[in-house]
């Protein structure tokens, strides 16, 4: 027997068991949901109640490169009273909000269904026409089934978004929009009905109270997606790695599926790194393997290499995909100063040693870049600028002790720090230097618009497991950072 905490990289094959799990708990009750979309039962093994207390309650076997559960399921599937409490006053709410949707009769006639449905995009920050811009480039647009784009898109609304008429709409939650503008009064009014009863059936479970995690699947869009008649030139664009997204594509029966399904990969960290020493688990039914997807649009062959081995679907190269139109702005030189440009992907407060990055790997990188930034200030004749952008905006669940370190260097005028809205294409061309950690999309972006840029963590004693993967230098210790900066000084010298 052996007692293991799982990293972030094992969740995969845990998540599997989960499902299955939750499933089979699922499908023995008197639930109104006849068939458990293998996507929300796959949910329940990533709620944080499961994160927070699995290593203390879950006794786990591994069995020829395996994880076995030991102990029983409703001891793994259990949340907090507050968490629980809360889940169900989000679904009351929620039914409520259904209803009053159903109800609205200013909708005289329906909209026309639009032909592209974007669940989730990058950054809610960017504008409908640049989405729109993005959407409408030959790369992109060559792969969906009708010539021009008329998109609908779910993201909190703003005023630039409002005035943007004709063939891009914006709404803060695609079903809701659907059951407004698609469903007839017959079905809404079957949907009122039927998702009341759901709402008490759903109330009524106890042993698995993660599954709260869906109510809205449960209790509202199953229904939905079985009365709204999706038209076959629909195309379901998704722009994440997780079919978790809320979307059609999760809960509809496969063999009656005549939508389209476009995933666009908007970052190209899709490798699991891990410990040299800990055991590598096979991921199994992966969520990316399903067949519902037709084609992938990846950024270059290493990302289709990969993805290739998990399904059989046909994978486009296209390029850096980002949700904003790809341009190559002229490059603007400065031959006084030397701009060093670092992309941070921040940890969670929560990640052990075994993750990647974890809170001191990356202060330690950080530490590093900045030492060698400074020591390279006195050798050199230029004016040496270090620039730091984070991946999103600092939240709650980010390392405290590793945000409060950055904001420190920033007062110290040791680095400067950058918006997280910034435009990627726009910093990355006025940089003379991308440093980015192992496998990050902004060094691929450098590479394409003709930047040096460089994979770096602090790892000396080469504990991880990184594969050179691309044509970009992986970089491990201080000692040869600085002998590829000073490199990189000397040739700009020139």
């Amino acid at each position: 027997m052996e007692t293991s905490t799982l990293t972030f990289n094992q969740y995969f094959e845990v998540e599997k068991l989960i499902q299955d799990q939750t499933k089979q708990i699922l499908q023995n009750r008197s639930h109104p949901v006849q068939k458990i979309s293998d996507i929300i039962a796959g949910r329940a093994g990533v709620h944080k109640c499961y994160h927070r207390n699995f290593s203390i309650q879950q006794s786990t076997k591994i069995k020829n490169s395996k994880i076995v559960l030991e102990k029983s399921q409703v001891n793994l599937l259990s949340c907090t009273k507050r968490c629980k409490s809360l889940a169900k006053i989000k679904s009351i709410l929620f039914t409520l909000l259904v209803i009053i949707h159903s109800v609205k009769l200013f909708t005289i006639r329906k909209k026309p269904v639009l032909n592209v449905l974007i669940f989730s995009i990058p950054t809610k920050n960017e504008s409908n026409t640049k989405i729109y811009k993005f959407l409408s480039e030959r790369r992109i647009s060559k792969h969906l089934r009708t010539k021009k784009a008329k998109v609908l898109v779910q993201k909190n609304t703003s005023l630039s978004n409002i005035f943007n008429r004709g063939n891009i709409t914006s709404t803060r939650y695609i079903p809701l929009y659907l059951l407004r503008n698609q469903c007839s009064l017959k079905s809404k009014s079957y949907i009122r009905k039927i998702v009341l009863k759901n709402l008490i059936e759903f109330l009524k479970i106890r042993n698995c109270d993660p599954i709260y995690l869906c109510n809205k699947e449960l209790i509202f869009e199953m229904i939905l997606y079985k009365c709204v008649n999706l038209k076959e030139n629909i195309d379901v664009i998704y722009t994440q790695s997780n079919l978790r997204v809320l979307s059609p594509i999760s809960y509809a029966e496969i063999n009656n599926y005549t939508v389209r399904n476009l995933m666009i990969w908007y970052s190209t960290n899709s490798d699991l790194i891990y410990k040299k020493k800990s055991i590598v688990f096979n991921i199994h039914r992966n969520y990316l393997a399903l067949d519902r997807i037709d084609r992938h649009l990846v950024w270059d062959n290493c990302a289709k290499t990969n993805l290739a081995k998990l399904t059989t679907k046909k994978i486009y190269i296209c390029g850096s995909l980002l949700f904003y139109p790809r341009v190559k702005p002229n490059r603007m030189q400065d031959d006084k100063s030397f701009r060093v440009l670092l992309f941070d992907v921040t940890p969670q407060e929560d990640t052990s040693n075994d993750d990647f990055p974890n809170p001191n790997q990356a202060m330690n990188t950080i530490r590093e870049i900045v030492k060698v930034i400074e020591d390279l200030k006195l050798e050199s004749n230029k004016v040496m600028k270090l620039f730091i952008k984070p991946k999103r905006t600092y939240q709650k669940y980010h390392s405290s002790e590793y945000v409060q370190y950055i904001r420190v260097l920033h007062k110290q005028r040791k680095l400067k720090l950058l918006n997280h809205t910034e435009n990627l294409y726009k910093v990355i061309n006025s940089a003379d230097l991308v440093i980015c950690f192992p496998w990050t999309s902004p060094a691929v972006i450098a590479r394409e618009l003709g930047v040096e840029s460089v994979y770096y963590v602090s790892d000396s004693n080469k504990e991880w497991k990184l594969e050179h993967t691309r044509n970009i230098k992986l970089i491990r210790n201080e000692i040869a950072l600085k002998r590829f900066v000073r490199k990189c000084l000397s040739a700009e010298l020139k």
